[in-house]
């Protein structure tokens, strides 16, 4: 049996990381690149500098931060794209986008290997079915996929016999309608005890 020959994407990618290159810069200047038709940025730059390519070089920008990157936001890194997490689909060519370095002393953007498959096997394949399946059930009445120690949120209402438990209406639903979802690993159930909730405010 043949091997199967690599596919061609037909793309021009630029990708870039750690260091600022001063001859990329003078072809940017120069207008001697040359086409682009993708450009990566791999982590530890300034969301100033990949801003600049974005701003110089007609071509999408993505980018993931590195394990230094303390200073990204929205309103500084105008039309580039985070795809730390997710799957993206750019012509013929899919993308999966991991942020960070491995975790070493506990800084920001560092992951254990454990974090890391949980992102890549649970993150960016499976939740949205996931949330898809929970939003079908008539007694959920709200689905967030959250970040932090845990990944989804789903708020539901049970309806309960007086003669049987609070504690054992939700086990009942949780063991029978949510364990059984492919990609869960775990669930936890938190009850509600002293609730304040705000009116909403008229648009």
């Amino acid at each position: 049996m043949g091997t199967r020959p690599p596919r061609k994407h037909h793309l021009r990618i630029l990708t870039v990381s750690d260091i600022i290159d001063n001859a990329l810069i003078q072809k940017i200047e120069d207008k001697t690149l040359g086409q682009v038709d993708l450009i990566f940025s791999c982590g530890d730059l300034s969301p100033e500098y990949i801003s600049m390519l974005k701003g110089r070089v007609d071509a999408p920008l993505y980018y993931v931060k590195g394990n230094h990157d303390i200073r990204y936001r929205p309103d500084n890194t105008m039309g580039c794209e985070n795809i730390h997490g997710r799957v993206i689909t750019v012509g013929s060519l899919n993308i999966l986008g991991l942020e960070g370095s491995m975790w070493y002393n506990g800084g920001p953007n560092q992951y254990t290997e454990s974090d890391m498959k949980k992102i890549i096997f649970v993150g960016a394949k499976v939740e949205t079915p996931i949330i898809d399946q929970l939003y079908a059930l008539d007694e959920i009445q709200e689905v967030h996929s959250v970040h932090g120690n845990i990944d989804i949120l789903a708020k539901m209402t049970l309806k309960r016999d007086f003669l049987v438990s609070d504690a054992e209406t939700i086990a009942e639903f949780v063991d029978d309608n949510i364990r059984p979802i492919e990609g869960i690993d775990r669930t936890q159930t938190l009850i509600p005890g002293i609730s304040k909730v705000k009116p909403l405010f008229n648009a």
